[in-house]
Formats: C-alpha cells, sequence, structure tokens
C-alpha cells in the first residue's frame, strides 16, 4: 500500500490560501461593516433552525460529489463561533459520511474494490487497524473525503467502528476550520494565533502520522502480498 501524502499536503494549502485571502478580504472597510460580529448575530437569527439544516443539507451531497467540506465548517464556524461550528460541521460531516458510506458498500462495491487495489490494501482489514487508519485520515488532511469513505467500504469496515473513527477524528480538522472562519466574524489576535496554531499542530501532525503510521503499514502491507499465507 503506497499511501503519499502529497494530496493531504495540497490540500491544507488550498485550504489555507482560501481562508487567508477570505479573511484579507474581510478587513476591507466596506466589506467590515457587513461581517461584525451584529451583523453576522443577524442572519444567524433570521436563519433560526434553517442555517444548521442548510450545513447539514449541503454536507450530505459532499461526499457523493467527492468535494472537500472545509468550504462548508469555514461557513459554520463565521456564524456560529468556534465551538457551534465545531459541533455543527462534525455531525453534518459525519452524517453524510456514514450515509456515503453505507451506499457505498451496497451500490458502489466495484468502485470501492478499485479504491482497495489502488492502495494495496487486503480485501478485509480487523476492527482495531481500519478504526485507526480511519481516524488518522479523518483526523489530518490526508485524503479525500469521499474516498475515504470508499476506502473504509472496500476494507469491509463495519459501521459502528466506522461511525466511532469519523465522529472523532473529524474533530480536529473541523476545529481548524471552524476557528478560520470565526476570524471573519471577530478577528482578534486571540484567534490569530487559535487559527494558525491549529494549523501548524495539523501540518505537524500529517507529517508525523504520515511517517511513523501510515508509511510502515504500508511496508507491512506490501510484505504481506509477497506471503499470500502469512505469518
Amino acid at each position: 500500500m503506497r499511501i503519499t501524502l502529497k494530496a493531504g499536503i495540497w490540500s491544507l494549502i488550498g485550504f489555507l490560501g482560501f481562508a487567508v485571502v477570505v479573511v484579507a478580504v474581510a478587513h476591507i472597510p466596506s466589506v467590515r461593516e457587513h461581517l461584525s460580529v451584529s451583523s453576522i448575530t443577524g442572519w444567524v437569527q433570521k436563519l433560526g433552525v434553517w442555517g444548521p439544516l442548510g450545513i447539514l443539507a449541503i454536507s450530505l451531497g459532499l461526499p457523493f460529489l467527492f468535494l472537500p467540506r472545509w468550504p462548508v465548517v469555514f461557513v459554520a464556524g463565521a456564524l456560529y463561533g468556534i465551538v457551534w461550528g465545531t459541533v455543527i460541521g462534525t455531525v453534518a460531516g459525519t452524517i453524510g459520511a456514514v450515509i456515503h458510506f453505507t451506499l457505498s458498500r451496497k451500490l458502489f462495491h466495484p468502485l470501492g474494490d478499485r479504491v482497495r487495489r489502488r492502495f494495496k490494501l487486503p480485501p478485509r482489514m480487523d476492527d482495531r487497524h481500519s478504526l485507526i487508519l480511519i481516524f488518522t485520515l479523518r483526523a489530518f488532511p490526508l485524503s479525500n473525503y469521499g474516498l475515504t469513505n470508499l476506502l473504509a467500504g472496500a476494507l469491509g469496515m463495519r459501521l459502528g467502528p466506522f461511525t466511532a473513527a469519523t465522529l472523532v477524528g473529524m474533530v480536529p480538522s473541523t476545529l481548524m476550520y471552524a476557528a478560520w472562519g470565526k476570524l471573519l466574524q471577530k478577528p482578534s489576535a486571540g484567534y490569530y494565533t487559535l487559527a494558525i496554531a491549529l494549523v501548524v499542530v495539523l501540518a505537524l501532525g500529517s507529517w508525523l502520522v504520515g511517517r511513523k503510521i501510515l508509511v510502515p503499514q504500508a511496508e507491512r502491507s506490501d510484505d504481506d502480498e509477497l506471503d499470500p499465507v502469512g505469518g
């Protein structure tokens, strides 16, 4: 199994570029007046329950289109702050992932097989190893949101471990996306520090996880392929 970190690195760079540009534009006086705390609070009050439901509805379609979820979580952070933005983004992302995973196992089985062959994975991975793998891919920006669901289906992963790994694993990256979204509402030094610190932590975490967990696991998988019976 050859897992490269290039896709994850470019994904993180893409998000960071988007976030920096949007936050910079938000500092323009004519734009700033529409993004004040009072203005955004007014938007949230007007949206009511339809705000979170809209985020959920969009999140349900993202994995089927193989689109990243960070733009939605960024907006959630801008509207609802870091805590609730993270909660809404994590729950919505998990529900979308579970639906995609469930359908992919039944309707997209051939596609899942191609994903498994691409990464040279065994036909079935035990719950412990598959949970660690999915959690790792969720926690750090290492893979495509929708592709990870197909990967879990290709591994024959059970719904319970998949849901748990997805729910917990999404929290770190979702927190980072929501923190940058919060800067639209309140561009203070404290929030800048938090947002930048989260990027650094996730970037370093992605590198360490890739080197210490994914690559060794890939090498073990390659070794196993040389011996069909195994040790």
